[in-house]
């Protein structure tokens, strides 16, 4: 067995623990509705991978309780966008079930396998989780998107912008200078920033915004930014369409959609 060169990204499910809790009532009954809710979640977290691994097999996956770890080979340039779309496509379906996470990516030597999953590159992608991803976000690197760069133009040639510009429809730049994969847009459209899930983003952000503890509701401050940016974009979008049925399209995407105040 050696290690692989490979980008790994940890990811943390928040709140899960709580979730757990509520999978049994105060009678110590299981609560049928909670375990299903979980279930559903973690089953469609999988799907995709599996959806994924049809067309790319060389993305792994390993999940326990509510920490995930994938990984994919970084020689490839089509994985780093194969790789990103998965995630944020992971995190749309967590959201649609109340679910957010916080992660960490890294490039470095790993042991992946169906059974085992070891090495260097995950201890940084676990650091970076626990010491840089402060808000529900996933980070990653400026270093794996220079990686990312360098990949391209070796095998693309002159169409690295292009394609670097079809990662960026997955992973945005903060403002405090680190890129994460942005779940708060719809990225299989270039150029078309409408919302996913955003009743349930919507009610996610309150009721964080209403916690008691000052540092959740700072971490719910942020998305409650990152949601109001992209409503106006939305907002914005549709008003230029000029073609009626797409406008229409478009407009029942985002019915009730608005900025929190």
């Amino acid at each position: 067995m050696e290690y692989e060169d490979r980008v790994v990204i940890f990811i943390d499910i928040l709140g899960f623990r709580d979730r757990i809790k509520r999978t049994i009532d105060k009678n110590g009954d299981p609560n049928f509705t909670e375990i299903n809710k979980i279930y559903s979640a973690l089953s469609t977290i999988q799907q995709e991978v599996t959806t994924q691994q049809s067309v790319n097999p060389n993305l792994s996956m390993t999940h326990f309780s509510d920490s995930l770890v994938i990984s994919f080979d970084a020689n490839d340039p089509d994985n780093f966008i194969n790789g990103f779309e998965t995630i944020k496509e992971m995190l749309y379906k967590l959201v649609e079930n109340s679910f957010l996470c916080r992660g960490g990516a890294a490039f470095g030597k790993i042991v992946h396998t169906d059974k085992l999953v070891f090495g260097p590159a995950l201890i940084k992608a676990y650091d970076a989780e626990s010491k840089a991803s402060f808000y529900p976000r996933i980070i990653i690197d400026s270093s794996i998107m220079d990686l990312a760069e360098k990949v391209y133009n070796e095998v693309y040639y002159n169409s690295t912008n292009i394609e670097m510009n079809n990662i960026e429809r997955y992973v945005n730049l903060d403002a405090d200078g680190l890129h994460y994969i942005d779940y708060f847009g719809k990225a299989d459209i270039p150029g078309y920033p409408i919302l996913v899930g955003a009743g349930n983003l919507e009610m996610i952000i309150r009721t964080g915004l209403g916690s008691d503890e000052p540092d959740i509701r700072v971490k719910y401050g942020w998305m409650k930014t990152k949601f109001n940016d992209r409503v106006r974009e939305t907002k914005d979008y549709i008003k230029n369409i000029s073609d009626p049925e797409k406008k229409k399209q478009a407009e029942q995407l985002t019915p009730h959609v608005r900025e929190i105040k």
